[in-house]
Protein backbone atom coordinates (compact mmCIF):
# COMPACT_ATOMS: atom_id res chain seq x y z
CA UNK A 1 0.00 0.00 0.00
CA UNK A 2 2.91 2.35 0.69
CA UNK A 3 4.05 2.10 -2.93
CA UNK A 4 0.59 3.18 -4.13
CA UNK A 5 0.64 6.16 -1.71
CA UNK A 6 3.99 7.32 -3.03
CA UNK A 7 2.85 6.86 -6.63
CA UNK A 8 -0.40 8.73 -5.92
CA UNK A 9 1.40 11.66 -4.28
CA UNK A 10 3.74 11.89 -7.27
CA UNK A 11 0.78 11.68 -9.66
CA UNK A 12 -1.02 14.51 -7.83
CA UNK A 13 2.12 16.65 -7.81
CA UNK A 14 2.90 16.02 -11.50
CA UNK A 15 -0.60 17.17 -12.47
CA UNK A 16 -0.93 20.06 -10.05
CA UNK A 17 -3.89 18.47 -8.23
CA UNK A 18 -5.06 20.75 -5.40
CA UNK A 19 -6.00 18.58 -2.43
CA UNK A 20 -7.49 21.36 -0.32
CA UNK A 21 -10.94 20.23 0.76
CA UNK A 22 -13.72 21.81 -1.28
CA UNK A 23 -16.11 21.56 1.68
CA UNK A 24 -14.20 22.89 4.70
CA UNK A 25 -10.94 24.20 3.23
CA UNK A 26 -8.94 21.59 5.16
CA UNK A 27 -5.42 20.88 3.99
CA UNK A 28 -4.86 17.49 5.62
CA UNK A 29 -5.92 14.32 3.88
CA UNK A 30 -5.39 10.65 4.38
CA UNK A 31 -5.25 8.24 1.52
CA UNK A 32 -7.07 4.94 1.39
CA UNK A 33 -6.03 1.91 -0.60
CA UNK A 34 -7.41 1.07 -4.00
CA UNK A 35 -11.09 0.12 -3.69
CA UNK A 36 -13.56 -1.46 -6.08
CA UNK A 37 -16.79 0.34 -6.90
CA UNK A 38 -19.66 -1.77 -8.17
CA UNK A 39 -22.64 -0.56 -10.15
CA UNK A 40 -25.67 -2.38 -11.46
CA UNK A 41 -28.39 -1.27 -13.82
CA UNK A 42 -31.68 -1.09 -11.86
CA UNK A 43 -33.41 -3.32 -14.38
CA UNK A 44 -30.76 -6.05 -14.15
CA UNK A 45 -28.96 -6.33 -10.82
CA UNK A 46 -27.28 -9.52 -12.00
CA UNK A 47 -25.34 -7.45 -14.55
CA UNK A 48 -22.74 -5.56 -12.51
CA UNK A 49 -19.81 -3.42 -13.55
CA UNK A 50 -16.85 -2.33 -11.51
CA UNK A 51 -13.94 0.04 -11.54
CA UNK A 52 -10.94 0.60 -9.30
CA UNK A 53 -10.85 3.89 -7.40
CA UNK A 54 -8.38 5.61 -5.09
CA UNK A 55 -10.00 7.56 -2.21
CA UNK A 56 -8.53 10.69 -0.62
CA UNK A 57 -10.28 11.70 2.64
CA UNK A 58 -10.24 15.07 4.45
CA UNK A 59 -9.17 14.47 8.06
CA UNK A 60 -11.16 17.49 9.25
CA UNK A 61 -14.67 16.92 7.84
CA UNK A 62 -14.51 13.46 6.25
CA UNK A 63 -15.32 14.64 2.73
CA UNK A 64 -13.75 12.27 0.24
CA UNK A 65 -12.72 12.36 -3.39
CA UNK A 66 -12.38 9.32 -5.64
CA UNK A 67 -9.79 9.13 -8.40
CA UNK A 68 -9.73 6.45 -11.12
CA UNK A 69 -6.92 4.13 -10.00
CA UNK A 70 -6.19 2.86 -13.51
CA UNK A 71 -5.61 6.38 -14.82
CA UNK A 72 -3.23 6.92 -11.92
CA UNK A 73 -1.36 3.70 -12.69
CA UNK A 74 -2.28 2.18 -9.31
CA UNK A 75 -3.04 -1.47 -8.66
CA UNK A 76 -4.96 -3.24 -5.90
CA UNK A 77 -2.63 -4.26 -3.08
CA UNK A 78 -3.57 -7.96 -3.08
CA UNK A 79 -5.56 -10.41 -5.11
CA UNK A 80 -8.37 -10.10 -2.53
CA UNK A 81 -8.69 -6.38 -3.39
CA UNK A 82 -8.92 -6.77 -7.15
CA UNK A 83 -12.16 -5.58 -8.71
Amino acid sequence: MEENRERALQWFEDRGVDLNCTQCGGENFRQGGVVALFAAAPEDFAQTHHLAAYPVICTNCGHFILFHAGTMGLEPESSDDRP
